[in-house]
């Protein structure tokens, strides 16, 4: 039997794949000789770049490399950095690779360092690379029925329909002249580099991308081997190909899988220049904001009937926002007094979204390491954790849904004389709340021919209904349809407002 159904598409992004990959890091590193005889390790870093993230096959495969860094003191008292590079590819199985929008991303997991003698290094690390495939799903769901013999209950709802999701990395580059003050470069100890968004723009299949990659590069200077800092800000701007219409609202967040820096010399032949290669991933979601309306139950007058029936999520955007947040936080430094800072940075953030009564909470813990004199003139590496709470207001309840992304954008210190040393991490938040819940929703309908109901013989059936019943159990028991007992009763409602007498028509 030819139904005749109306259906609609609801489109929806899901986590179709999620894996964490460990990749050993192991190297016995022998100093060049031109690097001095290692006295002692002040710190042992290990950071790991995704260059490429492909999927081919059954596969995905990040590859990029390890950098190894190691400042050290020598038998002068000066300050040296030794850095190796290692390449890193990694790869997980998944049966979806090829359908989906597949990221990765890494992020230190520990690394030791022991001084085998002065020129020999030993060092053991992990880096954690997570892997996640993205597929964009839709469901095919009842709505309207040009049949008058099928029955339908229907609702409507305000729905954000994905309508794309993008993936895209870009490479930028530019050198960065240091100070007329500063002295030349001997070594690059660390850089660090985070992308910021500033405005986004849908056109006609495109959407415009505006924001700043923010780099700090720290160096030890020819010679006297002093720590120098630079830091710079490039323009991002970058126009993407996405599916939009004239109702479509937009949630793009931007990282940096990798970066990388060079010293080079300038047109005097001196190293007064870093080149600086850095990889920016967006990632763009593009939502179409519509009513739909959808069927939560179904029957026939004329025969029996089946009917295919989903849990379906039904997501809203109910608030989109651009947050900055103060992470404070004070730590003690122990040993002896300490003169000064000469470095300090957030290394990362861990946290958590979840829901407590009527507020958002995103909890987790900002990662800070420091270099600081202390008092007999010595550089001493630090390691601490500072707890941070952002909280926003929301009166969605258990409806609520988020989808967050949290970066450190900056980071301040005062140092007292006791020893501590007040932070206070700069930390931009970003995000969607859905006002989001789960319906059953019916994705088909059949009818069986050969089951046939049997028609009543009277023309109207005396009905004697009671207060609150609704208009549609009425109808579906006594095989009729919904609009002849309303127009028959001159009833505007889906329920009884009181006891009273129904006159039921039959089909």
């Amino acid at each position: 039997m030819n139904i005749n159904t109306v259906n609609t598409d609801i489109s929806m992004k899901r986590l179709a794949f999620e894996e964490a990959a460990e990749q050993q890091i192991e190297s016995d590193i022998t100093l060049p000789d031109y690097f001095p005889d290692i006295v002692r390790v002040i710190k042992c870093t290990l950071k790991a770049n995704i260059v490429s993230v492909s999927s081919g096959g059954n596969r995905i495969t990040a590859d990029g490399n390890a950098i190894i860094s190691v400042l050290y003191i020598c038998e002068s008292g000066k300050l040296h950095c030794f850095e190796q590079k290692i390449p890193v590819s990694k790869y997980v199985e998944t049966p979806k690779a090829e359908e989906c929008t597949c990221v990765a991303s890494a992020k230190t997991q520990y690394v030791n360092c022991r001084v085998i003698s002065q020129r020999r290094i030993d060092i053991r690390g992990s880096i954690g690379i997570d892997f996640k495939a993205y597929e964009k799903c839709d469901k095919s769901i009842v709505s309207s029925c040009e049949n008058k013999n099928i029955q339908l209950r229907t609702k409507t709802a305000n729905v954000s329909n994905l309508k794309d999701c993008v993936s895209r990395c870009f490479s930028m580059n530019e050198t960065i002249e240091i100070g007329a003050s500063q002295g030349t470069i001997g070594q690059i100890v660390r850089c660090n580099a985070i992308a910021v968004l500033d405005s986004t723009k849908l056109v006609a299949g495109k959407i415009l991308i505006k924001g700043e990659l923010k780099v700090k590069v720290v160096f030890l200077t020819d010679g006297e081997c002093v720590l120098e800092k630079i830091e710079n800000s490039m323009p991002i701007s970058q126009i993407i190909e996405v599916a939009t219409t004239e109702s479509c609202s937009d949630f793009v967040t931007l990282s940096v899988p990798s970066v990388e820096v060079h010293a080079k010399t300038d047109s005097s032949g001196a190293l007064r220049l870093i080149d600086v290669s850095a990889i920016i991933r967006a990632d763009v979601n593009v939502y179409e904001n519509e009513e739909i309306q959808y069927t939560t139950d179904a029957y026939s007058t004329e025969y029996e009937t089946d009917f295919q029936r989903e849990s379906v999520e039904l997501k809203s955007i109910f608030e989109k926002f651009s947050d900055t947040y103060l992470c404070k936080g004070s730590v003690e430094i122990s040993g002896s007094a300490v003169k000064s800072i000469e470095d300090i940075f957030c290394n990362e953030l861990n946290y958590t979204v979840s829901l407590s009564g009527n507020e958002m909470l995103i909890s987790g813990k900002a990662n800070v390491s420091f270099l600081a004199v202390n008092s007999e003139d010595e550089l001493q590496s630090f390691d601490r954790e500072l707890d941070f709470q952002y909280k926003r207001a929301t009166t969605l309840g258990e409806s609520f849904s988020a989808s967050c992304n949290v970066t450190p954008t900056g980071i301040d210190y005062i140092l007292s004389a006791e020893n501590k040393l007040d932070i206070r991490i700069e930390i931009e938040i970003s995000g969607l709340i859905f006002d989001a819940s789960k319906k059953q929703i019916i994705s088909d309908i059949s009818c069986d021919e050969a089951k046939k109901k049997k028609k009543r013989s009277a023309a109207l059936t005396i009905y004697f209904a009671q207060q609150g019943e609704e208009i549609w159990e009425i109808a579906r028991k006594y095989n009729t349809r919904v609009d002849l007992i309303c127009t028959e009763n001159n009833i505007n409602s889906d329920c009884v407002e009181q006891n009273q007498k129904l006159y039921i028509p039959s089909v």
